[in-house]
């Protein structure tokens, strides 16, 4: 990818201009429409100056969001004196990342992931009811699935989850198996239901078809290596589109992003909605690659570099992040190494194991 460096004298000047609201309202004394051409001039501002860094990747994007994040104040150009010690306020960021994203989705026609067109990730399928497919879910035993417990239904019309479907793209040829009863929710070791992870069982009315094999789970060694492990492969049924997230949906997708945080950490489970205790956050702003609506409950996995071998390190939930898009950014994955989600996910009747 091309790395570019922030052109210091426009970022300079621009940053100067970007602070006008702040620096005229507290007079007090600015009038209603004062403040709306101000608001309307800050926004200029902001495009004239991403056009003028002119980002062409997710790495450029990347690159000026951090640099402005890390000036600790504007400058005029050609002067050392300060013009103002506030830096970009809360809704100039805003603006600035909400218009970054615009500019590069114009700019790139990158999919949030590749179409398995090789059938590479059989054990992920597609979870819905007839011919109506809302999420994913992934393979674990010969007649056992793991998806995300809010796919039990469809949203919006409460159509109720009653089947898998094994194969790349649910508008072809594929082998559709119905469940037995109801999913199965995520229960404590004490019995007790639970809303909180949102995890589910499926159990199978048949087993899969015999060329599929299931996926293993990967240990807490080996999402935890941080000098193997850098980043997970998503796979699922959802769309392609970061701004309505369900465009051609149904498609097994694939992609690669980079583990964010292995488990999310407290200060930031309020920002990025995850549990700190058993969920990991992937994808990064800008990257235009990760999960979509249509994915929840389908397979992260990782890569284990010794042997080779692609194991199950969780489940997506949802995507998440303060941008504006419906995708494209960050995810937020129940871990699926946890023990006690493991043996619950075992402790299903009628699951046939090894």
């Amino acid at each position: 990818m091309r790395r570019q460096s922030v052109r210091s004298p426009f970022l300079a000047t621009s940053l100067v201009a970007c602070c006008w609201i702040g620096c005229v309202g507290v007079s007090g004394v600015a009038s209603e429409t004062q403040a709306q051409e101000l608001a309307q001039r800050e926004r200029d501002l902001i495009r004239e100056f991403i056009r003028e860094q002119d980002p062409r990747t997710p790495e450029d994007a990347i690159q000026i969001w951090e640099a402005v994040n890390a000036a600790p104040r504007f400058r005029e150009q050609g002067r050392d004196r300060p013009v103002s010690d506030r830096p970009w306020g809360d809704d100039e960021k805003r603006n600035l990342l909400s218009m970054l994203k615009e500019f590069l989705q114009n700019r790139q026609a990158d999919l949030i992931g590749d179409f398995d067109e090789a059938d590479e990730w059989p054990d992920c399928v597609a979870v819905g009811s007839g011919n109506d497919w809302w999420g994913s879910g992934v393979l674990v035993a010969p007649n056992v699935v793991v998806t995300a417990a809010h796919n039990r239904v469809k949203p919006g019309d409460e159509t109720r989850l009653r089947q898998v479907f094994f194969g790349r793209d649910v508008r072809e040829r594929g082998e559709r198996i119905e469940i037995l009863g109801e999913p199965h929710l995520y229960a404590t070791p004490t019995g007790a239901a639970a809303t909180v992870p949102d995890l589910a069982v499926l159990i199978l009315a048949e087993s899969a078809p015999a060329h599929i094999q299931p996926r293993q789970f990967a240990p807490s060694a080996v999402l935890d290596d941080l000098a193997q492990v850098h980043s997970v492969k998503i796979v699922g049924f959802g769309g392609d589109s970061p701004a309505s997230g369900v465009t051609n949906a149904g498609k097994r997708r694939k992609t690669d992003v980079p583990l964010y945080q292995r488990l999310c950490r407290e200060a930031d489970q309020k920002t990025l909605d995850c549990y700190s205790s058993f969920e990991f956050v992937a994808g990064r702003e800008f990257l235009n690659r990760g999960a979509c609506p249509g994915d929840s409950g389908g397979p992260a996995y990782v890569l284990v570099p010794a042997t080779g071998q692609w194991l199950l390190a969780g489940i997506t939930r949802r995507t998440t992040g303060p941008g504006t898009r419906a995708c494209g950014d960050m995810s937020v994955h129940i871990r699926l190494d946890t023990e006690d989600f493991i043996q619950w996910i075992r402790s299903v009747p009628g699951g046939e194991w090894p």
